[in-house]
């Protein structure tokens, strides 16, 4: 079960939502490319991106090859 929104867990959501859209935009990608590519829909990486949802490690790993690397890249920053 999991615990609620707690000030650390809303302060690193965040964090990551914002890492996942620099490092998107790094890349020149939409939204809506990085969600074909990484077989999700485009409303769930706008949720990510505005800290609605955090990801899984799954998610990172989708994300993470649709970028072109490794997830300890993508989690680089965080």
């Amino acid at each position: 079960m999991s615990k609620p929104n707690t000030p650390e867990k809303i302060r690193f959501t965040k964090k990551v939502a914002d890492h996942i859209q620099k490092v998107r935009d790094r890349h020149n990608m939409s939204q809506e490319e990085l969600a074909y590519k990484a077989h999700l829909n485009p409303a769930y990486i706008s949720h990510l991106e505005r800290a609605k949802y955090a990801p899984t490690l799954f998610v990172f790993w989708k994300i993470a090859r649709a970028l072109g690397m490794s997830v300890s890249d993508l989690l680089k920053g965080i």
